[in-house]
C-alpha cells in the first residue's frame, strides 16, 4: 500500500484482548521504518518512506478528540505546518481534509494506526465517516489500519459509513498453550532466566491461560506473581519457581477476586460513587465514561437518597450544592484509584 500512494482499503486487526494485535502491527510498522532508512533494499527509497501517527482512541478526551491528536503528531512528522500547539477539536477535522486534498505524488504516504477504534464509533458514527471519506479523495496518499477488540464492528457500520472505504481483514485467535509456553520461554531466555522456571511449571502455567482466555498478559502476570510468591517464601532473588507457588499465584490472580472483597469493605458512599459509574457506563455502552458525567450522576443519586431518607439519609453531604457533591466525588475516584478499583485517564480535553 505504501509503494502504491496509499489505499482505499482499511486493515481491520481484531481479536480477543491480549492476542498481540497492538504488538504485532507496531512491530511491523518498525520494521518498514527500518527498510525505509535504509533505501538499497528498494528499486526506488523514496516509494518506500512514509509518515506514521498512532492513535489510541480510548486514551482521548472523546472520540472528536482523535482529529487533534492526529493533527499534533502529523505536525510533529513535519507533514503539517504549526508550532506544536494543540489544534482545537473544532479546526483540526478541516485542517485535516485540507491535508488529503492538496497531496501530491511527490508527498510522503502517511500511515495512520487508529488503536481501540471501537471507542471512535459514536450514535451518528460522524467522527468514523469524515476519517474514511479522505480515503475518497482523489489522491490523499494515505493507508489507515485499525484495530479493535470487536471483531463485527464492521457489520455494524452505518452503510454511509461503510460505502467509504474497502476492508481487508486480519483476526488474531486466542494462543493455545504451546504458543504461550513458547513465548514465555523466549521471555525468560531474553533475561538469561530459563532457570528460573521449573519447565513443568511453565507448561502448566500456559495450559491454564489458555484453558481460559488465552491473553498472554494474565500468562506474564501469573509468572511474575509466582516468582514474587517464591522469592517471599525462600528469602532468596536466585531461586526456582515450582507448582506449588504457580498455585498460590493462581489463586490470587485467576480464581480470587481481591476487588469483591475490597468493594465490600468500601463505605456507603464510595458504593454509590460506583452505581453511578455503572449506570453511566451502561447508558453509553462503554468501558471509559467522562468524569464529570459520573460526579453529576452521583450528585443525582445523592439527591434522590436525600428524598426517600429524609432526615435519616446516612449519605448526607458535608456540604451544600453541585460544587460539594463534585468535591466529594472527586474524593471518591481518588480513593477508589489508589485501591486499583478504576482507572482514571488524565486527559487534557482541548475545545
Amino acid at each position: 500500500a505504501i509503494r502504491n500512494g496509499g489505499s482505499s482499503k482499511v486493515l481491520y486487526v481484531s481479536g480477543m484482548p491480549g492476542t498481540g494485535k497492538t504488538a504485532s502491527v507496531l512491530k511491523a510498522v518498525r520494521q518498514l521504518e527500518d527498510k525505509a532508512k535504509d533505501t538499497k533494499d528498494y528499486a526506488s527509497g523514496s516509494d518506500c518512506q512514509f509518515a506514521f501517527a498512532h492513535v489510541n482512541a480510548m486514551c482521548l478526551a472523546g472520540p472528536a478528540a482523535v482529529f487533534s491528536e492526529i493533527v499534533r503528531q502529523l505536525t510533529a512528522a513535519g507533514e503539517l505546518e504549526g508550532t506544536g500547539r494543540q489544534c482545537s477539536k473544532s479546526v483540526a477535522p478541516a485542517k485535516l481534509t485540507q491535508l488529503f486534498e492538496r497531496r501530491g505524488k511527490s508527498d510522503r504516504v502517511i500511515v495512520l494506526l487508529v488503536d481501540e477504534m471501537d471507542y471512535l464509533a459514536t450514535r451518528d458514527q460522524a467522527v468514523l465517516y469524515r476519517m474514511f471519506n479522505w480515503l475518497t479523495l482523489p489522491n490523499p496518499r494515505l493507508v489507515i489500519a485499525a484495530i479493535s477488540n470487536t471483531m463485527d464492528l464492521p457489520e455494524r457500520l452505518l452503510p454511509r459509513v461503510s460505502s467509504r472505504f474497502g476492508l481487508v481483514r486480519v483476526s488474531f485467535q486466542p494462543y493455545n498453550k504451546e504458543q504461550i509456553n513458547e513465548i514465555l520461554s523466549q521471555r525468560l531466555s531474553s533475561h538469561d532466566a530459563s532457570s528460573s522456571f521449573d519447565p513443568l511449571t511453565l507448561k502448566l502455567c500456559g495450559a491454564r491461560v489458555a484453558a481460559g482466555s488465552g491473553d498472554i498478559r494474565k500468562a506474564l502476570q501469573l509468572c511474575k506473581r509466582a516468582l514474587e510468591v517464591r522469592m517471599a517464601r525462600t528469602g532468596q532473588t536466585t531461586c526456582v519457581v515450582d507448582l506449588e507457588d504457580l498455585k498460590v499465584a493462581e489463586k490470587e490472580l485467576l480464581h480470587a477476586n481481591p476487588s469483591v472483597s475490597a468493594i465490600h469493605g468500601l463505605g456507603g458512599k464510595a458504593h454509590l460513587f460506583l452505581a453511578a459509574l455503572m449506570l453511566e457506563m451502561r447508558k453509553r455502552t462503554a468501558e471509559a465514561v467522562p468524569e464529570k458525567k459520573v460526579f453529576k450522576r452521583y450528585g443525582k443519586l445523592l439527591e434522590t437518597l436525600a428524598k426517600v431518607e429524609g432526615d435519616s439519609n446516612p449519605m448526607e453531604l458535608s456540604g451544600s450544592g453541585p460544587e460539594a457533591a463534585n468535591d466529594e466525588a472527586a474524593f471518591l475516584a481518588k480513593r477508589l484509584e489508589a485501591m486499583s478499583l478504576i482507572e482514571v485517564q488524565h486527559v487534557r480535553e482541548h475545545e
